[in-house]
């Protein structure tokens, strides 16, 4: 039985060794080393890109926060100046208009 094991061990690593020397050789390495650089270069630009999607989503809301506070803060001034010209009385100007 001894024998019947070496010789199957043996007859695998023949066969390892001849099918790797084959890849290595052939070229199918080097295509595969380039797929492989394809992918990792895909995937790195791939979070790249969502990483600047998230920072420029934050500056935009960011952005509208900030238009939104002068909004109302340009509201209220307007508000404020209507108000003050319409309660105060006419002046002496704008009587002799009339």
């Amino acid at each position: 039985m001894l024998p019947y094991f070496v010789g199957g061990v043996g007859g695998v690593t023949v066969v390892a060794l001849v099918g790797y020397a084959y890849y290595h050789f052939s070229g199918a390495k080097s295509m595969v080393d380039g797929v492989r650089a394809a992918k990792d270069r895909y995937i790195e630009t791939k979070a790249a890109v969502a990483e600047k999607s998230e920072i420029a989503r934050d500056k935009m809301s960011e952005a509208a926060a900030t238009a939104k506070e002068v909004a109302l803060q340009k509201r209220t001034d307007l508000g404020e100046r209507w108000g003050a010209r319409l309660s105060r009385k006419p002046g002496k100007e704008e009587r002799e208009d009339k």
